[in-house]
């Protein structure tokens, strides 16, 4: 009975930690020490109302990009003189203890898409859709209140180059190259 009741309470004891980490930062990119406003790549203009979308992605401290998932919901972009900012409000990552470092990114795209993924999917095949992504970084997050992530820094969205047009243009160059060459 005793070697039954020993995996149970282990696993007990794990899924009861797991229950319990949970780190909670505020997803914003204003805020005391911070001021990283996103902006389209292509006009340098800031993102501004509900035309774009941006979520956080979070995970363990140390975790690669392909790692990380999307915590809280997606929302809007600020209008007027605050374009560029947003604020989701307090996000838990639930992969870490409050008080610990964790790993976050923030994923924006343009809106008529669920999900970044989804985003990135059509922006493969349509010219007008534009996604971006902030630089990978660590945080702290929050013990008694939510931590401002001062390690988020500003990022562009833009459209997904096609990799066919990519190649033609190499084709292209390379063609004039030989030509000339074949001249001399």
């Amino acid at each position: 009975m005793r070697k039954a009741l020993t995996p149970i309470l282990a696993l007990m004891s794990v899924a009861s930690a797991s229950v319990f980490a949970q780190g909670v930062v505020t997803f914003a990119n204003v805020g005391s020490g911070l001021s990283a406003p996103v902006s389209n790549s292509g006009t340098g203009q800031r993102l501004r109302g509900s035309g774009f979308l941006v979520q956080c992605y979070a995970g363990p401290a140390s975790s690669v990009e392909a790692a990380l998932t999307p915590i809280g919901s997606s929302t809007t972009f600020a209008t007027g003189l605050a374009a560029g900012y947003f604020d989701a409000g307090s996000e838990t990552n639930d992969f870490v203890l409050p008080g610990t470092t964790g790993t976050f990114q923030a994923m924006a795209w343009t809106a008529g898409f669920a999900t970044y993924e989804a985003a990135l999917a059509a922006a493969q095949i349509d010219p007008q859709v534009m996604v971006g992504t902030s630089s990978v970084f660590q945080n702290t997050t929050g013990i008694s209140s939510p931590a401002i992530l001062t390690g988020l820094q500003s990022f562009g969205i833009a459209p997904v180059s096609e990799p066919s047009l990519i190649g033609f243009l190499g084709c292209g160059i390379a063609a004039v190259l030989y030509h000339r060459r074949r001249r001399r």
